[in-house]
């Protein structure tokens, strides 16, 4: 768990570094947003997915 939070940790002062250059954080907020529309938008893009279909008849008779 140790090394869990000493990531966690280095992880959060390099965004804080990131966060000191011009544009980052828009960037990072687009993408934040990028991210919503498409978890949003997810399940009518996959029920607009071709899907297969099958259809026997008998014509023996």
């Amino acid at each position: 768990m140790a090394k869990a939070k000493d990531v966690n940790k280095d992880l959060q002062i390099l965004i804080d570094k990131a966060m000191q250059y011009a544009g980052v954080a828009d960037v990072m907020k687009v993408y934040g947003d990028y991210q919503q529309i498409l978890q949003a938008t997810r399940d009518y893009f996959s029920a607009m997915d071709p899907q297969l279909m099958l259809s026997t008849t008998d014509s023996s008779s």
